[in-house]
């Protein structure tokens, strides 16, 4: 059952300083002097209502890409959402100049070429979770030729692609070695660069130590026209090193954002250092460093480009807050099928899909019933995990639409203001509650879908202007603590909604504001939608609200 609460009010007629319009008040002072005189197209009517029975819903947005996200994102952690957990897929690039060496990438020819060490530096911009507890992370060569997944005859040769855009769960089966080369523990760590040895180990038999050397010895024994090559834009050097797949090894409760390259210097932040030297510069001779940077700014040829993925699982089996999975909304492939058939969310055999494209399930039949019966509760997550979806349905849409139904009296109706309030899931006097609120994303986003290379805004929320234009728009968005509500400023699109009812996408996902560090950053807030109960004072349930101040013209 939909509950409707319509509170409204006149708030006077508009003070107008400039044209002696007054607003009368309880004084002695007769402030209304001249009132009559003002013509009657210059009064206006200020209005204010409130609106309920907004549908909530509980959506996953797998379906945006998750590559080329200029960092690196890893590690482990469990939240009241259950446990997430993120692995990267990244190459790197040579960064010295193959001319600067002489002809010799490492200094001499490799039969002279004695190796050394190796480093690996990871600059830690954000870090969301606990980092009291290690966590320890493999680093598996990369398979430029994949071996042939179950049931294909032939292997794919072509996944590593720089122009293609790949999703948080592509599945990186036969994709790499199956044996680590390096292994690189994160402890007690806090933001900035940090060092970490990844040759030699410290025990010379393990076999992490044989095939750390033995990767970084294929390295270093390159034929020098491989370097050449990758200068004048061949792209050899990533055929005979196509990078790594790094997981973590065990269970944190961390995750890390890496940061790539400073912005504004354009520095390489992050990179691998092989230390190397010749034989003929004598045994004294300072060892020669190497580096090899991950960033995938590289240059426009997509051949010496870098490929960068970051791959998010969510476990919410694992969730202590009663999220269920059974209830999400999930993208439909879209798919072409035999009369009589459907594909649903796979592909039947028979069919045709798209990859990677697909719908949103009809939360209404024809006549305008719930096919899907709306939640009290919504999830919204960052790094591509579980968000809200609300709804208006044709009852509420036809509600709104009553603001323009004024009487005869009135020549014109204006929406000043419509604001959506999203209030929080939480009781703001639980002990735990100021511990969560420092994962709750502080701005919220709202889009017309939630899915392929960027999300679709709403017009009130033209990200894409804010982000190329380092400016921010009147939407809003962030969070008010003391309300403990979201609050989003809507006006665009519910003058929309009321005048164009028919042509104007009822539907809105919920989703944290865009940016790179959605990706980067584990953020996660519950939001109620429930009906309050008026007979128990205890009750401190709220919906989600629309509130719209409008001015109707004389």
């Amino acid at each position: 059952m939909k509950g409707y609460f319509r509170a409204s009010f006149i708030a006077a007629a508009l003070l107008a300083a400039l044209s002696g319009i007054f607003i009368s008040g309880c004084t002695d002072v007769d402030d209304s002097l001249g009132l009559d005189l003002v013509p009657d197209d210059q009064l206006v009517d200020v209005q204010s209502q409130s609106f309920t029975g907004i549908g909530s819903y509980v959506a996953f947005s797998d379906s945006i890409p998750t590559s080329r996200l200029r960092r690196m994102v890893m590690g482990s952690m469990e939240t009241d959402f259950g446990r997430t957990t993120v692995r990267s897929v990244h190459q790197f690039m040579p960064l010295t100049s193959y001319k600067s060496r002489g002809d010799y990438y490492f200094g001499g020819p490799k039969e002279k070429i004695v190796l050394d060490s190796a480093y690996i530096v990871l600059y830690i911009g954000k870090i969301t979770g606990d980092t009291r507890v290690p966590q320890t992370f493999q680093f598996f060569p990369l398979r430029s030729i994949a071996e042939p997944e179950p049931g294909q005859s032939q292997p794919d040769t072509s996944w590593i692609n720089f122009e293609r855009s790949y999703y948080p769960y592509y599945d990186m089966t036969g994709k790499y070695e199956s044996e680590p080369v390096f292994e690189v523990t994160l402890e007690k760590e806090i933001e900035g660069a940090r060092y970490k040895k990844l040759w030699p180990v410290d025990d010379a038999s393990s076999e992490l130590y044989a095939k750390g050397k033995e990767y970084l010895e294929h390295i270093v024994g390159l034929d020098q026209s491989v370097w050449k090559d990758e200068e004048e834009g061949e792209g050899l050097f990533h055929e005979a090193v196509p990078g790594f797949y790094i997981a973590p090894k065990d269970v944190g409760n961390a995750i890390y954002e890496i940061l790539m390259i400073d912005s504004y210097y354009r520095q390489d932040l992050s990179y691998i250092s092989i230390y190397t030297h010749n034989t003929d510069d004598g045994e004294d001779a300072e060892a020669l460093e190497t580096k090899f940077y991950f960033d995938d700014k590289a240059t426009v040829e997509a051949t010496l480009s870098n490929l960068s993925i970051a791959l998010i699982d969510h476990d919410y089996t694992l969730a202590t807050n009663g999220i269920d999975p059974g209830v999400f909304l999930r993208y439909e492939k879209d798919c072409t099928c035999p009369e009589g058939t459907q594909c649903g969310v796979e592909c039947l055999e028979g069919c045709e899909c798209t990859e990677n494209e697909g719908v949103m399930p009809d939360i209404y039949d024809e006549e305008g019933n719930e096919i899907i019966p709306q939640q009290e509760k919504m999830y919204v997550q960052s790094m591509v995990g579980v968000s809200g979806y609300i709804s208006f349905d044709d009852e509420l849409k036809a509600e709104l639409s009553q603001i323009l139904d004024y009487d005869d009296q009135y020549k014109g109706v204006f929406i000043n203001r419509a604001k959506l309030i999203l209030p929080l899931a939480y009781n703001t006097s639980d002990p735990s509650y100021l511990a969560k609120v420092t994962r709750f994303p502080a701005r919220l986003g709202l889009y017309y879908d939630n899915k392929g290379d960027l999300p679709v805004s709403m017009p009130d929320y033209p990200y894409m202007e804010e982000i190329i234009n380092d400016t921010e728009s009147s939407f809003g968005g962030y969070l008010n603590y003391s309300k403990a509500q979201y609050e989003m400023d809507i006006s665009t699109y519910v003058r929309q909604l009321i005048l164009n009812p028919e042509f104007t996408r009822s539907q809105l996902w919920i989703a944290p504001a865009y940016s790179a560090s959605t990706f980067s950053r584990l953020e996660e807030v519950e939001l109620q939608n429930k009906v309050p109960n008026p007979s128990d004072p205890d009750d401190a349930s709220r919906e989600i609200k629309l509130e719209i101040t409008y001015t109707l013209i004389k």
